[in-house]
């Protein structure tokens, strides 16, 4: 699975690449396929899923530069794609983006961004990948979102440190290079997240050339969980409900 980013879409129509957030992995979008009419394209990031065995990667342009160039490869023949990231997977989403733009010279028809505030801005988040395992595992489990068959089970998430130090240095070591996307951006936001305010969400805007359209959804940071994102990401894209 080395340098496999995902898997080659064979569909027609729009691609919708999607990105898990901090110790995701590709399960995340589990069903979205199924739910949807566009194609759904889940990214496989390495250290965790079904690229578990790969060593996990520190840095955000070392995703994204080799990412983008596998969805230019498949991209030749002008398919349209969008970018949907969720939490650590929207820096991710976006850097894939400035990207795409940067080397080949090609944009998404839009970026969605959920449950995290733009990159370009300050961070609420105390810094954690330096932090003593136990230390680091707590503060990523104080965010929410993690199964309880998951959260009890002391051997997994010992398994689960080094990806999850390995995304916490992806976002604390990401530096803005001042990029502007030329494609729209919709931000989700949950109503209740503990950790991504509204301004912080609305800084995206500064990040796109055209206007960032701003979705409140019932929720906390795992909002994103609801089918009704999956469905307002289809909306956004074809303009149709989903079937």
């Amino acid at each position: 699975m080395a340098g496999c980013w995902f898997d080659p879409p064979v569909g027609e129509g729009l691609h919708l690449y999607c990105f898990p957030h901090v110790g995701g992995s590709e399960s995340l979008y589990a069903g979205w396929q199924e739910r949807l009419s566009l194609q759904v394209v889940p990214v496989l990031l390495p250290g965790r899923g079904r690229r578990a065995d790969d060593p996990a990667l520190m840095s955000a342009e070392e995703i994204a530069v080799p990412l983008a160039r596998q969805i230019a490869i498949h991209s030749r023949q002008q398919r349209e794609i969008a970018l949907f990231g969720h939490s650590m997977g929207a820096l991710l989403a976006y850097v894939t983006a400035v990207a795409l733009e940067r080397d080949h010279g090609m944009s998404p028809v839009r970026l969605f961004v959920a449950a995290a505030g733009a990159p370009h801005r300050p961070s609420r988040l105390r810094p954690v990948r330096m932090l003593p395992d136990e230390e680091l595992l707590a503060e990523v489990l104080a965010v929410g979102g993690t199964p309880d068959a998951v959260r009890y089970d002391q051997e997994t998430l010992r398994n689960a440190v080094p990806a999850l130090r390995a995304d916490a240095a992806v976002v604390e070591t990401y530096r803005h290079d001042g990029h502007v996307l030329s494609c729209p951006i919709t931000v989700f936001l949950g109503a209740a997240d503990p950790v991504v305010t509204r301004d912080s969400a609305r800084r995206w805007s500064e990040l796109t050339a055209t206007p960032a359209t701003i979705c409140t959804l019932p929720g906390d940071h795992f909002f994103v969980r609801d089918p009704l994102v999956a469905d307002m990401v289809q909306m956004e894209l074809t303009g149709s409900a989903v079937g």
